[in-house]
């Protein structure tokens, strides 16, 4: 172990040494579901302003009529209509400055504590803490939208004429269902589970998979995820997870293959329940954890739905970027002309767009 100087310096430790034997970096652990789930496509546009364009379409059933009658005349049409949007700029600032390494200590080990930093090693970490600050800003974008269907915007870049931002709710005509699951005591969920499913393909009726998805998916808090692995039916199905008869009870054709360990769950009668009470992200302003999903709600949506979550990224604005394909992320640096100071900036400019806010609903259970 290093032997560094005493910082207590006063007359009787003056020139003696203390021995290094631990470095604690401490780093708020946010944890993200939505990545790992797949759900979102990337789109990258030449602009920063995008049209979603909406055609809807009614059906007509044809009468009989006698054989010397005229036909009716199909007079229905398509409905048309669009959605407009400016994609939000969002960048950070950053610099590296001679204080920086300047008999600063490397304290990234123990080993490297008698080190002095350098250039390099500040660029690394300055450039880390930016990236985790728009991979947290990503994932609580990407869960905003699934919580209310609102477009991530808290400085009103968006504001519309009837809210802050964006709502896909409002833009869509669509009002937001919430199914109540019964789970307390010994209530049979079954009858809710599948009125779940039918009303979810129900509403995917429009979309490209015509009322088809990969996997329909509950969110849960942790209340409501107890409230399921605890009830007395699910009990008995999961009871036997590892055998034939699971499959036969649940309707599932084979083991689902699973996400990040951290979160827990569980996969009954086609719906797979995911703790997602246990991620979230820490506060900046208060320092606490806050979950992504409400201890008593939940959310319900699929995947494998093509089209239906989308992120929008916009070219930077700079000669060598505008009107070209974006990236989802930019970096750039400069050295000044007194060689005291490194600029750097991180951008990324994107929006989260939700085609088929219909086949997200709320949760409940009683």
């Amino acid at each position: 172990m290093p032997l560094i100087i005493d910082k207590n310096i006063d007359r009787l430790s003056q020139g003696k040494y203390v021995e290094l034997t631990d470095i604690l970096v401490e780093i708020p652990r946010n944890e993200g579901i939505i990545d790992q789930l797949g759900i979102f496509e990337d789109v990258y546009v030449t602009q920063k302003k995008i049209e979603i364009q909406r055609s809807t379409w009614s059906n007509h059933l044809v009468k009989d009529k006698n054989w010397d009658a005229k036909p009716d005349t199909l007079v229905g049409k398509q409905t048309r209509g669009f959605i407009q949007a400016s994609i939000p700029n969002m960048a950070l600032l950053d610099a590296i400055k001679p204080q920086d390494i300047d008999g600063v200590a490397k304290v990234d080990s123990i080993f490297e504590a008698a080190g002095l930093e350098e250039v390099m090693d500040v660029r690394v970490e300055k450039l880390a803490y930016m990236n985790g600050s728009f991979d947290d800003t990503e994932e609580a974008a990407r869960m905003q939208l699934l919580k209310d269907g609102t477009v991530y915007a808290p400085s009103g870049t968006l504001a519309t004429s009837y809210g802050d931002t964006i709502d896909f709710y409002q833009e869509m005509g669509v009002t937001r269902e919430t199914v109540t699951l019964p789970l307390t005591g010994a209530n049979d969920p079954r009858t809710a589970v599948s009125d779940l499913v039918r009303k979810m393909k129900l509403a995917l009726r429009t979309a490209p998979t015509r009322g088809g998805y990969r996997e329909l998916i509950v969110l849960c808090g942790a209340n409501l995820f107890d409230a399921v692995v605890t009830n007395p039916f699910v009990t008995e199905v999961t009871k036997y997870f590892n055998q034939d008869l699971t499959r036969l009870l649940t309707g599932v054709a084979e083991q689902a293959r699973g996400y990040n360990t951290y979160f827990r769950e569980v996969t009954v009668w086609g719906v797979r329940f995911i703790d997602a009470g246990a991620g979230g992200m820490v506060d900046p302003a208060t320092g606490d954890f806050v979950p992504w999903i409400a201890e008593n709600a939940g959310i319900a949506l699929p995947t494998g739905v093509r089209g239906m979550f989308k992120t929008y990224y916009a070219p930077a604005n700079r000669f060598s970027d505008v009107n070209k394909r974006a990236r989802g992320r930019y970096y750039w640096e400069k050295l000044n002309d007194e060689d005291d100071l490194i600029q750097m900036k991180v951008e990324s400019n994107f929006m989260n767009g939700l085609l088929y806010p219909q086949a997200v609903f709320d949760v409940a259970f009683t």
